[in-house]
């Protein structure tokens, strides 16, 4: 388990560098975390956009834009 300082400074590098990006292709490696089959999370999650990162605690949570919407 990461330390908070860790899990500060990749959410403020995600926050920098992956905002507003494209999410183009998705690699599920623990499909134990993911609710359903990995490969409809997977087509839900390719072609959305990073809106925002935060961190809850020791997690970080993402959230997406809508399907298809242009990237900022």
């Amino acid at each position: 388990m990461p330390e908070l300082p860790e899990v500060e400074t990749v959410s403020q590098g995600l926050q920098k560098r992956a905002l507003g990006r494209r999410i183009l292709a998705v690699e599920v490696r623990h499909p134990g975390v993911i609710v359903g089959s990995p490969e409809q999370f997977a087509a839900e999650v390719e072609g959305r956009t990073i809106v925002s990162v935060q961190r809850k605690g020791k997690a970080l949570a993402l959230e997406l834009g809508a399907e298809n919407a242009p990237p900022r």
